[in-house]
């Protein structure tokens, strides 16, 4: 299965991919290619990050990002997306922590 990695999606188009709609549109292409197996067997990266025209210059925490992440997570269980996020962000603990508190709400 394909690893998709969301904050670089977000920092390789200037800030795109940072919607419910953008975010459906991944879920949804997974979908149509995969099937729900591609669902059921995501594996994702996230973090915030820091980026410039020319695409990522850094991870960021979450909350010190652009990213929405908040939006991503409703978007998850709109989609009942169920495997592995990997949490790349400078505080991997806490932030993970916040994408667990975050989808869980």
């Amino acid at each position: 299965m394909p690893c998709i990695d969301f904050s670089h999606l977000h920092a390789r188009s200037c800030g795109e991919y940072n919607t419910i709609e953008e975010f459906r549109s991944v879920f949804e292409s997974v979908e149509n290619a995969l099937g729900r197996v591609g669902l059921d067997s995501m594996h994702c990266h996230i973090s915030g990050i820091a980026y410039t025209e020319k695409g990522e210059k850094n991870h960021l925490l979450h909350q010190e990002s652009d990213y929405n992440y908040i939006d991503l997570m409703a978007v998850f269980h709109e989609f009942d997306i169920k495997g592995l996020v990997i949490c790349e962000s400078p505080n991997l603990e806490e932030d993970a922590l916040l994408l667990r508190n975050t989808f869980s709400n």
